[in-house]
């Protein structure tokens, strides 16, 4: 009599489960002419994408202003005219101020709002943003402000390249800022600007090297964390730059 071996039946393979995708947060506001967006919360870094449309000699500021009584007013677009559409950033920590000369801020988390001054029709999308971003290399070109990601980056034991040119009569400004926002003037062609060596006044170019064994002492006081997601943010007034970023 013939014996049967039972043939075992194969577990199903399990279906794998994408990991969770972060989605930035957001909050959409627009408006005409004057106004104010709604209040939103602010702990750390947070981008701003503003969008104006008006005549070339209309005048634009854009002011980033308590909502709990708790703050000042700080401007983050200022003295500008005509149409923009463009990026700009704030973190609820030390924040450098070449506007008025003073050094940094110390911004508190809490509910904030933007004052806009303008006379045509404007948006501004407020972006709390995650996730690793670009990969280095990266080359960065433009003619207006902008706010780039350069991804994961441990400070304490990697050193970053910094190649900065531009042409043009008007201003360029840049910053490093860490995800938890702390931010940090790296150049400037405003003089008045109190940071250690970062004006450009004169140059066209400039090379910067960050972190590894590179010590703070050559940039200026600045806090870091050891390791976070970092964006660099240009100021850009009438001016064209080239940032190359290993």
């Amino acid at each position: 009599m013939p014996i049967f071996t039972p043939v075992p039946v194969p577990e199903p393979t399990p279906t794998p489960v994408p990991e969770p995708v972060t989605v930035p947060e957001t909050h959409d506001y627009s408006g005409k002419g004057n106004g104010y967006t709604g209040s939103f919360y602010v702990d750390g870094f947070v981008i701003f994408h503003v969008q104006v449309d008006q005549a070339s000699n209309a005048p634009l500021d854009v002011y980033f202003q308590s909502s709990d009584g708790m703050g000042g007013s700080y401007p983050l677009i200022e003295d500008r005219t005509g149409s923009y559409h463009a990026d700009v950033c704030i973190g609820t920590a030390d924040m450098p101020d070449y506007h008025a000369g003073k050094g940094s801020w110390y911004i508190e988390p809490g509910n904030y709002h933007l004052k806009i001054t303008a006379t045509g029709e404007w948006s501004v999308d407020v972006i709390h943003p995650s996730g690793k971003g670009r990969v280095l290399p990266q080359t960065f070109k433009g003619s207006t402000d902008a706010v780039y990601s350069l991804g994961m980056w441990n400070v304490d034991n990697t050193s970053v390249k910094f190649e900065l040119s531009y042409s043009g009569a008007g201003h360029v400004a840049v910053y490093l800022w860490s995800w938890d926002g702390y931010g940090y003037i790296m150049a400037s062609t405003e003089t008045r600007a109190v940071f250690i060596d970062p004006d450009l006044d004169g140059v066209t170019s400039r090379t910067m090297t960050f972190g590894g064994n590179v010590p703070d002492e050559n940039f200026g006081p600045w806090y870091h964390p050891p390791e976070g997601v970092y964006y660099l943010a240009i100021v850009a007034d009438d001016a064209n730059y080239t940032v190359k970023v290993s």
